[in-house]
Parts: structure tokens; C-alpha cells; sequence
């Protein structure tokens, strides 16, 4: 099934469109479609059914300070958050689910399983999904 993503600014105006088969998208903020935008309304669609929009989600770039704060955060964990493996990638996505950072924490959620696919990390991403309200069930 292939799918068209619309990215629009706050006023509703289209700014980019990604066509995928795949269930998510990478959205590089340097593009220089959206890199003036503070925050994207982003809308799905199946490709040929108009019917099917979904409603707009809000995601916002988290500012230059934010993100500072988020890095030096990130510093003072235990050395587990900064591992390159499955492991931590399980720890920087509960670190980014307690600081409120959902898209980061699905990524690292997602990024873990892909690197290690236990059960123990399926219900925890499958938590995540239902606290969330992300699930589709």
C-alpha cells in the first residue's frame, strides 16, 4: 500500500510531500522546504483514496536551547544511555518518553527492536504505544 505524507505550516499551506510504502517517514528539518518551520501539521493518506486522510498531528523541532538542555541531560546519565546497541537504545527511548520527546522515544523504541528483537522489548514498546494512545487497537 503506498501512502502520500503531507507536511504543511501552521496556516495550512503545503510545504513537502513524501510518497512511502513503509509505516514511517525520516523528516530531515535541514530540507529546505520545511527549515523555516518551528512546528508541521503532518497528515496521512492512502495513495488514491481521498476518503482516508488522516487528521493533522502537530510536531513541533525542538529549539536550539531545548536541545542543548536535552544533550547535557543525556551527559549525566549512566553510561548505558550512550551505548550504541539495543540496550541502550532501550534506555535513551525511556529517557526521551520521561522528558516528553514521544517521536524520539518511539524511534529509539523501534531502533532497539531492530538491533534485538526480545520479547522484553516488544512489551515495552508495546507500553509505550498504549500509554500513549499511538496504538492502533
Amino acid at each position: 500500500m503506498l501512502y502520500n505524507v503531507t507536511l504543511k505550516d501552521l496556516f495550512d499551506e503545503e510545504l513537502l510531500k513524501i510518497e512511502t510504502s513503509a509505516n514511517s517517514i525520516d523528516v530531515d528539518w535541514r530540507n529546505p522546504k520545511i527549515a523555516n518551520a518551528d512546528a508541521l501539521l503532518v497528515e496521512v493518506q492512502i495513495k488514491g483514496n481521498g476518503n482516508s486522510k488522516s487528521p493533522p498531528n502537530l510536531v513541533k523541532k525542538l529549539s536550539t536551547k531545548a536541545r542543548a538542555v536535552i544533550d547535557k541531560l543525556i551527559t549525566a546519565e549512566p553510561s548505558i544511555i550512550k551505548e550504541e546497541n539495543a540496550r541502550g537504545k532501550l534506555a535513551r527511548a525511556v529517557f526521551y518518553e520521561e522528558h516528553h520527546l514521544l517521536i524520539d522515544a518511539l524511534t529509539a523504541y523501534e531502533y532497539a527492536i531492530s538491533l534485538a528483537d526480545t520479547p522484553e522489548y516488544r512489551a515495552a514498546y508495546k507500553a509505550f504505544l498504549v500509554k500513549n494512545k499511538m496504538d492502533d487497537e
